[in-house]
């Protein structure tokens, strides 16, 4: 199957889906796995929902505390986001969708008109009331001087705005970008297969547009260390380390010595 996976990947227009698992390298957990945030500490699943994050100063409190602490802070790239990337500057990989919100693949070089970052990422903060957006690490700072729920300082209208301030990555209960949406649709429809990384396809959108595509007739490729509920509708079917398996897309297809120097 590997060889035969092999060869399609290389004569295919190609998407990348990506999900938690393409991250965990990096330090940053995934959220359903045996160790996942949600799975461990159900506070932090309740503060993703946007009602529970508007409504409770406590909710804000402890998302602001943990995020001091988060490993997405000072998180890097790994290999896996390197050869993604080199798959994509070598025109192997049309498009990446990632669900994943910490950046990592922009800072791994990937350039902005291929990524889509479906869900958004936490590297800003935006105010819910006013919509200013400015570096996380700014409001970061105010949390660290004392401020256990910052607000939003810009001034509007002649006074102080003072609306609640989350991350711009989309929480339960927010509306997705339409033209992100549009853009996925699109690109799926133009490819010929969708390779999943490193998800358990079991968040929508994106889940149920991948299905949707695979039953209309894209061949569908998987990798990901636990099964996921559409293992069955796979062509390729890998129950690995996402990033042992794109360094051997890389290292098969193409030359890059650079991704190995990561």
């Amino acid at each position: 199957m590997l060889e035969r996976f092999l060869e399609v990947f290389s004569n295919s227009k190609v998407v990348a889906v990506c999900g938690a698992g393409l991250s965990t390298a990096s330090g940053i957990p995934d959220y359903r796995g045996e160790n996942g945030v949600w799975v461990k500490d159900p506070r932090a699943l309740a503060g993703a929902h946007i009602k529970n994050y508007l409504a409770d100063v406590e909710i804000r409190k402890n998302a602001w505390r943990d995020r001091l602490s988060s490993p997405y802070r000072g998180a890097r790239p790994n290999i896996a986001h390197y050869a993604l990337d080199v798959l994509v500057q070598q025109g192997l990989l049309d498009l990446i969708v990632t669900q994943n919100v910490d950046g990592l693949q922009r800072m791994a070089g990937t350039a902005s008109k291929k990524i889509v970052e479906i869900h958004g990422n936490i590297n800003s903060s935006l105010c819910l009331s006013c919509g200013h957006t400015e570096p996380m690490e700014n409001t970061l700072i105010r949390v660290e001087e004392g401020e256990e729920d910052p607000r939003c300082l810009i001034e509007v209208d002649g006074s102080i705005c003072g609306g609640v301030i989350k991350s711009t990555a989309i929480s339960f209960g927010q509306k997705i970008d339409p033209e992100l949406i549009r853009n996925v649709q699109y690109s799926l429809e133009r490819c010929d297969l969708i390779l999943v990384l490193g998800s358990s396809l079991t968040v929508n959108p994106v889940a149920s547009i991948v299905v949707k595509w695979v039953r209309m007739g894209k061949e569908l490729g998987i990798v990901n260390l636990q099964p996921t509920r559409y293992d069955h509708l796979a062509q390729y079917l890998f129950h690995e380390d996402v990033g042992e398996i794109l360094c051997l897309l890389a290292d098969t297809l193409v030359e890059f010595p650079k991704v190995r120097s990561h």
